[in-house]
């Protein structure tokens, strides 16, 4: 039942997912951005999508943590390469997962996770590149 309802879409993982237990897993994506902001000067407290999915998914996927259950995860060696930054923000909520469940989370967890980060890693840098676009468009206007 629990492999199971891990495979179903994403609509219905907050309906599997409990008030206590979405609170618990917002608590530790908290105390992961938290880390990452202090151990990588990177702030993702303004991505209200990342901790909106984050804690989505990490409250769907806990028992799972807690059961220590692993899962295939064909891009992990491809993620890593692609977005090791967003590995290694992923790997200090794995870490709070871990003191959590008392398990320590797979390298394939991980990377699932990872998948948010990179994403997150991508609205800020489009973000950012929008910003750059209008201030030389504002500069070639006032020359």
């Amino acid at each position: 039942s629990l492999v199971l309802s891990q495979c179903l879409p994403d609509g219905n993982e907050e309906s599997r997912s409990d008030p206590p237990t979405l609170a618990a897993a917002e608590r530790l994506v908290t105390s992961a951005l938290e880390q990452v902001r202090s151990n990588y000067h990177v702030d993702f407290f303004r991505d209200q999508t990342l901790i909106h999915e984050l804690t989505r998914h990490v409250a769907a996927n806990y028992d799972g943590y807690l059961l220590g259950l692993r899962a295939d995860n064909p891009l992990l060696s491809e993620l890593r390469r692609t977005y090791p930054s967003s590995y290694y923000y992923s790997q200090q909520l794995a870490a709070c997962i871990s003191q959590s469940t008392g398990r320590v989370l797979s390298p394939e967890a991980t990377g699932f996770i990872t998948l948010f980060f990179a994403a997150a890693q991508e609205r800020l840098n489009r973000e950012q590149s929008w910003r750059s676009c209008a201030k030389t468009a504002s500069v070639r206007r006032c020359c």
